[in-house]
């Protein structure tokens, strides 16, 4: 009998740790199944409106909820992420989303990690081209959250500066976005940030009304 019963408290034992991750994450419309998000592959995890984080981070009350997620998938996919270059991509969602939610200097922090070496990989042809006016375009977003108007102005200079690439016209960005592509990227979000500096991060950077100011200027 006490063999029985110890192998019983072993199955027990043994099936606690499933039924706990089981168990979803958060509560109420932020709640989610933490480890069907962890399988997910990274472009699912990171585009798909209906499977990824971003079903929670289009809600107001869940964008801390979705930042702490894309901060979990990171981690456990970290050795993936590095082989394709995509931390960084990875850790500016977390950083907007955290800004989003109102907590500027862990967003500044992050999004200082998410600036990308000038010299990629030999494998990613013309990575500098499109590194350079990236980074830029974060400092430009940093600029505006430290409140620097100086900073922002001169990371706008640079950035309307960018060489098209040479391969920019063989680029498809349109069947993704519905969106015509145009060079430099975000200079449209730069300018509403410019237009709406006195305004949240959220609204500056995505209100039409800060969109078409930044258009005038």
């Amino acid at each position: 009998m006490r063999y029985i019963i110890l192998i019983a408290l072993g199955v027990c034992a043994a099936l606690a740790p499933a039924a706990s991750r089981a168990e979803p994450q958060g509560s109420g419309p932020c709640a989610y199944d933490r480890e069907a998000m962890l399988r997910l592959d990274r472009n699912s995890f990171d585009q798909d409106d209906e499977l990824g984080w971003r079903k929670l981070g289009n809600r107001a009350e869940c964008r801390t909820v979705a930042a702490d997620l894309i901060a979990l998938y990171i981690e456990a996919h970290r050795d993936e992420l590095a082989r394709v270059w995509q931390i960084p991509s990875f850790k500016w969602h977390e950083a907007t989303t955290r800004a989003f939610a109102g907590d500027r200097a862990r967003a500044i922090a992050l999004m200082h990690q998410s600036l990308k070496p000038e010299a990629g990989p030999r494998e990613f042809e013309g990575w500098t081209a499109y590194a350079l006016p990236w980074n830029d375009y974060v400092k430009a977003t940093i600029a505006f959250l430290e409140r620097d108007a100086e900073a922002l102005a001169k990371a706008r200079e640079r950035l309307a500066a960018s060489p098209v690439p040479d391969d920019f016209s063989k680029t498809d960005i349109s069947a993704a976005t519905g969106i015509a592509a145009s060079w430099p990227p975000n200079l449209g979000v730069v300018d509403g940030l410019i237009a709406c500096f006195d305004r949240p991060y959220l609204e500056a950077y995505g209100s039409i009304e800060c969109r078409e100011a930044g258009k005038r200027r």
